[in-house]
């Protein structure tokens, strides 16, 4: 049973919840919005705070050492033109800082203020009408890189507004390029071919996207060779395919950084290529080259194909095989 002060207190609460009820009915419209929105904004603060402290909690947990961040050979000459006003130097001392994963906070906090020093500028450049900084805006509000709290919150709420604003940058990055001569660099042609091979900014376009390709690796680019190589392997033109490998493979685009995994990788092939006759004549003294040249920089498989070739090649072709190797080093280097 319920008691005489149990009893009272329900009364007394239910009767004071009636009063606010009926107090809230007689507010005008302006005023029921104002405390609707000021409820809103308590249980949206409190729901972020709830986020935050769940994501440290797993971060704590999941929190391991690991090795210290190690510096590329080039960091100290790019942090400097970073610092100088560079956009795309600050994108890249983003990237740097970001594939270090797991961060720590120092370093979370380095990628923010490079990526929104990039986007900055891109920005600003994007009004005189660049097609490059149209098309690195794309890049970052796609991948929500660089953006303020209230912009990345805005965009949480109305993802629509993104896909949007991501699309009208790359559009007018595609008619940007495509229209004016003064852009058509390795760089242009590249970036148009990427628009068109994803359809950013347009529709679809495997043929346009290939053309461009060709034209950005006939300027030299590394990128671009491989790309091109890829595709027309794919569209069955190994004759083609086999000329853009063999830029890829000595461009000294590929000696360094990133590209140099992937150029190793295309060596390999090279090796498998003139071995196997795949849009070049079968010769076990160029895929014996080749094979040399991706396992004196660390390819442990082009190491052992390498290796089965060595038996059936006399020694004179082996000796001018190492004479080749070390001047291939030296051009790639220079």
């Amino acid at each position: 049973m319920v008691s005489k002060a149990g009893a009272m207190l329900l009364l007394e609460s239910s009767s004071s919840g009636e009063l606010v009820a009926r107090a809230f009915e007689q507010l005008p419209l302006y005023a029921k919005a104002i405390v609707g929105l000021i409820f809103f904004i308590i249980a949206g603060v409190t729901a972020f705070a709830i986020w935050a402290m769940l994501k440290m909690l797993i971060y704590a947990l999941t929190w391991r050492e690991r090795a210290p961040f190690t510096h590329p050979d080039n960091f100290e000459k790019k942090l400097k033109i970073a610092n100088a006003g560079d956009a795309l130097a600050c994108y890249q001392m983003g990237e740097l800082w970001l594939k270090e994963i797991p961060l720590t906070r120092r370093e979370r906090k380095l990628s923010r203020k490079y990526y929104r020093k990039a986007l900055k500028i891109f920005t600003g450049q994007a009004i005189n009408h660049d097609p490059f900084a149209r098309f690195m805006l794309g890049e970052m509000y796609s991948r929500k890189l660089g953006l303020k709290w209230h912009k990345a919150l805005y965009f949480f709420l109305i993802p629509g507004r993104l896909v949007k604003l991501c699309e009208n940058h790359y559009y007018r990055s595609r008619v940007l390029y495509t229209e004016k001569t003064e852009h058509k660099t390795a760089d242009a042609y590249r970036n148009l071919g990427i628009l068109n091979e994803n359809g950013w900014g347009g529709e679809t376009n495997k043929v346009v996207a290939l053309e461009n390709y060709k034209k950005a690796a006939d300027l030299g680019d590394f990128a671009s060779q491989h790309k091109a190589a890829h595709m027309l392997y794919a569209d069955n033109k190994p004759d083609e395919a086999a000329h853009y490998y063999l830029l890829a493979a000595k461009n000294p685009q590929g000696g360094t950084g990133d590209a140099k995994k992937a150029q190793i990788n295309i060596q390999t092939f090279l090796g498998d290529i003139y071995r196997d006759g795949i849009g070049r004549p079968v010769s076990m003294d160029e895929a014996y080259f080749w094979y040399s040249i991706a396992a004196s920089r660390g390819d442990l498989t082009a190491a052992g194909k390498r290796l089965s070739l060595e038996a059936g090649l006399d020694t004179k072709t082996k000796l001018a095989t190492q004479t080749r190797l070390k001047e291939f080093h030296r051009q790639l280097l220079n």
